[in-house]
């Protein structure tokens, strides 16, 4: 498995930030959640969706940069 970069990580954390300046305020999106009780439709509010990308930025993003720096994260 290909490495991946410190600036990888960084441009794709920046990607999904970008995506929630582009929500706009009453807006909804249509997800597919799975989860122990099978996979249904929702909808997301605006601020559910900036939740959910700030959430797997942390989560994907910035906890790998931190253990690629030799740093624990809080």
């Amino acid at each position: 498995m290909e490495e991946v970069s410190v600036k990888d990580l960084l441009d794709g954390a920046t990607d999904l930030l970008s995506k929630v300046f582009d929500i706009k305020e009453g807006q909804t999106f249509d997800v597919k959640v799975t989860d122990c009780l099978g996979t249904r439709d929702e909808v997301e509010t605006d601020l559910e969706r900036a939740k959910s990308i700030s959430g797997i930025v942390i989560e994907s993003y910035l906890m790998e940069i931190y253990e690629k720096l030799g740093y624990e994260s809080k």
